[in-house]
C-alpha cells in the first residue's frame, strides 16, 4: 500500500479511499503527488546532471506492441536516458518541474536496473552498451505508450504542457505492431476477452492519432515493429537521426543482435471468430497508419 493511500485511510473510510483509486483523478493527479517530496529532494541531488539535454522522447501507442524493446535499445545509446514505464506525462499533469521530472526518470531507470532489465519474461539488456550511464546526456525520456495515449485522451493539452515543462523539442514515437498480434497479446497477457482487447486497442489508436495531430511532423516518428525486426540497423538509424543522436555503429550492431529474427504471430494463439476479425478490419480502415496491414 502506498504511503499516500495509508495516510488517507487514517482520515477517510477505507471504502471511500478504494473507490477513489478507481477514478482518473487518483491516477492522473493524486497518486503522482505522493512522489513530489522524493522528486524534489532528488532534483537537488542531481542538479547539473541534465544541462546538456537537447530533446525529450516519449512513446505514444499501445501496450504489448513491442515498444519496450525499442525504448530499451534507445536507452542503451551513450547519449540517452529513457526510463521504463514511469508514465512521465502523469507528472507533467501534476505540475512537476523539469528538474523533478528528470530526477524521477533517472530514479526509474535505476529501479529497472535493479530488476536486471527483465520485464514480462524478457531480458532487455544490450550487453556492452550504456544503460544507466552516458557519455553526454543529450536525449531524455520515458517509455509508456499505452499510458501516454490514455492520459492524452483525457488531457489533450498535455503535449503542449510537456513542451513548456522541459523547454526543449520533443519527439513522440508512435510504435505500431500488427493489430491482430497486438490485440492477441493484450488479450492473453492481461487476461481480457478479445472483444475487450479490441475496444481497448482502437480506443488508444484514436487517442494516439488525436494527440499526434497536434504535433508538427518533425516532432513525431512512426515506427513499425515488423520493420525493427526485419531491418534493425536501418530502423535504429532512422530513430537515432530523428532524435539527433550521434551515429554509433557499435550501438546499432549490439542492439541488432538482441532482436529476435522474426516477429511473433501471437494472433495464432487466441480464438478469433469471423465477427471479431471483421470488427478489427473495419476499425483498421479508419487509421491510415494501419493501411499496410490490410483492411
Amino acid at each position: 500500500m502506498t504511503p499516500l493511500r495509508t495516510w488517507l485511510r487514517t482520515r477517510l473510510p477505507a471504502p471511500v479511499v478504494d473507490r477513489m483509486r478507481d477514478t482518473p483523478i487518483w491516477s492522473d493527479l493524486i497518486a503522482p503527488l505522493s512522489h513530489r517530496p522524493r522528486a524534489a529532494l532528488n532534483a537537488l541531488r542531481t542538479r547539473g546532471r541534465f544541462e546538456d539535454v537537447e530533446r525529450f522522447c516519449l512513446f505514444i501507442g499501445y501496450p504489448r506492441s513491442g515498444h519496450t524493446l525499442l525504448g530499451s535499445l534507445i536507452n542503451a545509446h551513450r547519449e540517452t536516458l529513457i526510463s521504463h514505464e514511469l508514465n512521465a506525462l502523469r507528472f507533467v499533469n501534476a505540475r512537476f518541474t523539469r528538474a523533478e521530472l528528470y530526477a524521477l526518470i533517472l530514479e526509474r531507470d535505476r529501479w529497472f536496473a535493479g530488476l536486471d532489465r527483465h520485464w514480462t519474461g524478457y531480458d532487455y539488456t544490450v550487453p556492452g552498451q550504456w544503460h544507466g550511464r552516458w557519455e553526454r546526456l543529450r536525449v531524455i525520456g520515458d517509455k509508456r505508450g499505452g499510458g501516454s495515449a490514455a492520459l492524452l485522451s483525457r488531457h489533450p493539452d498535455l503535449l503542449d504542457r510537456l513542451q513548456r515543462t522541459v523547454g526543449v523539442p520533443i519527439l513522440a514515437i508512435h510504435h505500431v505492431r500488427d493489430p491482430f498480434d497486438n490485440i492477441a497479446t493484450i488479450s492473453r497477457r492481461d487476461e481480457r476477452p478479445l472483444a475487450d482487447a479490441i475496444a481497448m486497442y482502437f480506443g488508444l489508436a484514436e487517442a494516439a492519432t488525436a494527440a499526434l495531430d497536434r504535433l508538427p511532423p518533425d516532432a513525431q516518428l512512426l515506427v513499425y515493429h515488423e520493420d525493427l525486426v526485419a531491418d534493425p540497423g536501418a530502423t535504429l538509424d532512422r530513430v537515432a537521426a530523428a532524435l539527433g543522436l550521434t551515429p554509433d555503429p557499435a550501438w546499432r550492431e549490439a542492439c541488432a543482435a538482441r532482436i529476435f529474427p522474426s516477429a511473433r504471430r501471437t494472433r495464432d494463439t487466441v480464438p478469433w471468430t469471423p465477427d471479431l476479425e471483421a470488427t478489427v478490419r473495419s476499425h483498421m480502415a479508419a487509421f491510415p497508419h494501419l493501411a499496410r496491414y490490410g483492411a
